[in-house]
């Protein structure tokens, strides 16, 4: 063989032993990087000393131990009280004060009489009022009708009369209610409730429980049939008006 083949030869090795050793160092690269990617990091923690025991588990890690839990104390009941306010105090500390106890008994008092007051000058306002009726109606005249009076014990009542019947007025009776007749001697007041018709003619009449005050059923009686007798005067607009008509009794 000529040296220009040797040469060459040798140069074809050469170019493939640089080869392999190029692939070879790749590998070798890539082996270790996978290597390094592969491998976990261990993590280490610190632990304060005195907190944790030192015995080793079977892993050869360290043991925790728990602190131990502390005591809950119970709430006492002075706690849970609530505490009065300061302005409770001082309301508390005024209320007991003798001096506003008394102004607070004068001014209940004083209101007390107030509603007396009033109460007295209502009733005296009634009393004059019961008496313009009796003397608008009259006392009659010392002598009772012969069927005025039906006790027959020598007694008589004088009877005095009014109505409130809105817009309407009495026809006959001198204007004034028919008088009750046949009943003994009386002393009250009976109130009549009546419904009048379109006509002036009484078609209901009942007692009152308000304002009246004779118990007696017969003198009840007897002003209920003198109501039925009233006659009033005509109102075609008026079909059914109700209204009162009041008889006074009075022992003379």
């Amino acid at each position: 063989m000529s040296k220009k083949g040797i040469n060459r030869l040798i140069a074809i090795a050469v170019t493939l032993l640089i080869h392999l050793l190029f692939v070879g160092l790749l590998f070798l690269l890539k082996v270790g990087a996978v290597h390094t990617f592969s491998t976990p990091t261990k993590e280490i923690t610190l632990l304060p000393v005195g907190m944790y025991g030192t015995g080793e588990a079977a892993g050869g890690g360290v043991q925790r131990e728990d602190p131990a839990p502390h005591p809950v104390q119970a709430p006492s009941p002075s706690a849970s009280r609530p505490k009065s306010t300061p302005k409770k105090e001082l309301l508390t500390r005024e209320s007991s004060n003798p001096a506003l106890e008394a102004q607070a008994q004068r001014e209940q008092q004083k209101k007390q009489q107030e509603v007396e007051a009033k109460q007295r000058e209502q009733a005296r306002k009634q009393e004059e009022i019961n008496a313009k009726m009796a003397g608008a109606f009259g006392r009659g005249t010392g002598k009772s009708p012969k069927n005025d009076a039906g006790s027959g014990t020598g007694g008589s009542s004088a009877v005095g009369s009014g109505f409130s019947l809105s817009g309407r007025s009495i026809e006959g009776s001198g204007g004034r209610p028919v008088r009750p007749q046949g009943f003994p001697p009386t002393r009250g007041t009976v109130v009549v409730s009546i419904v009048v018709d379109n006509m002036g003619k009484v078609i209901e009449a009942t007692t009152r429980l308000r304002g009246t005050s004779v118990t007696d059923q017969r003198t009840i009686n007897a002003a209920l049939r003198a109501a039925r007798k009233t006659q009033f005067n005509k109102d075609m607009n008026a079909p059914r008006q109700e209204g009162t008509i009041t008889y006074n009794f009075d022992v003379k």
